[in-house]
């Protein structure tokens, strides 16, 4: 996961992916590609939704090795490929990294975080 401390112990995670053989029967366009993110947005931010009602972090990117992913999910890399990651769980860290929280109190206060 591209060394992103978030995915250390993550309880379950979710590799959205992208069937292209279906897309392109689907929306005849080149534009068609622009689809795949759209819909990883929008189902990415209804799990969060669905897991925040329930007390669960959540963690979503799009930062992964492609080959390692495609590898480890058995995908072709071709016709259906990795899009988008979400993470559940309670997990051992917290949403935002020390060092960014530090740096945040600082810009704008203890009271503010």
């Amino acid at each position: 996961m591209a060394g992103q401390f978030f995915a250390n112990n993550c309880s379950v995670g979710i590799f959205l992916v992208a069937n292209l053989e279906i897309l392109a029967w689907k929306y005849k366009t080149p534009r068609n590609y622009r689809v795949i993110f759209l819909e990883a947005g929008h189902f990415s931010q209804t799990l969060q939704l669905v897991a925040t009602s329930k007390d669960v972090n959540t963690w979503i990117t799009g930062a992964f090795n492609d080959t390692i992913i495609e590898k480890t999910c058995r995908l072709d890399g071709v016709k259906k490929i990795p899009t988008f990651f979400v993470g559940l769980g309670r997990g051992e860290y917290r949403s935002m990294h020390s060092i960014m929280a530090k740096k945040l109190k600082e810009c704008v206060g203890d009271d503010k975080v």
